[in-house]
């Protein structure tokens, strides 16, 4: 898909089998959906085969294999996907993405209930207040802003970021969200994430609010 955004408004138009304008996108989406002209070309060590040659050998390196683990996916179909599954299932082998070790466990984690979560339309109609931490959308998900978090006006914030949202950004770095806020750039050093929370914390216990975390055993950081 691209990005989690799943943007429903992008227009690509066809001709003869190939993109020939894309409307609405991002440059990241401009760029994935153009990059659909090219016709790919299978390669072996290195070099340039037919399909033919390319898939016997891929088809004897799997038959020899004697623990194969099929990896990745995460920029496939779906229905490359779900050949991938019965792919595995013929030879007997592991399959896993690229969400085991980045937000698969977060995703995990919010489906049971340890993170508290909502949607991004939930964000988009109510939100005041927006804190980006260690996070540059700008660069990640650049529609990010102007659909979801800072620009669109809701439901609940008919006035949008000129009266009723607030947004901070807390990095490291000066990103490229943190130069739109550059007044509401939280500049901590690197690690100092636990130290900022704690101080922050203690500024909204003597303001009267009472909160208490907990550590999850996947060490993310929840409300109770």
């Amino acid at each position: 898909t691209g990005c989690a955004l799943l943007c429903e408004d992008i227009q690509v138009y066809i001709k003869d089998n190939r993109v020939e304008k894309v409307e609405h996108a991002c440059l990241k989406g401009k760029a994935r959906a153009y990059g659909c002209k090219h016709t790919a070309i299978p390669t072996v060590d290195q070099k340039e085969v037919d399909i033919n040659n390319a898939i016997s050998q891929a088809a004897e390196i799997l038959q020899k294999a004697k623990n194969p683990l099929l990896y990745g996916w995460s920029n496939s179909t779906s229905e490359a996907q779900v050949a991938g599954i019965e792919l595995a299932q013929t030879l007997g082998a592991c399959i896993d993405s690229t969400s085991s070790f980045c937000q698969g466990i977060t995703i995990n984690e919010i489906m049971n209930g340890s993170v508290p979560s909502c949607t991004l339309e939930d964000v988009r109609e109510k939100a005041d207040v927006v804190i980006y931490w260690g996070a540059d959308p700008m660069s990640s998900h650049p529609r990010h802003l102007s659909k979801y978090s800072y620009f669109p006006r809701g439901e609940l914030r008919q006035r949008g970021y000129e009266e009723e949202r607030t947004t901070l950004c807390i990095d490291v770095t000066e990103s490229r969200c943190a130069k739109i806020w550059k007044g509401m750039l939280f500049s901590i050093r690197p690690g100092g994430d636990a130290e900022f929370m704690r101080a922050w914390r203690d500024g909204l216990a003597r303001r009267g609010l009472e909160v208490t975390y907990r550590f999850s055993l996947k060490g993310m950081l929840a409300r109770d």
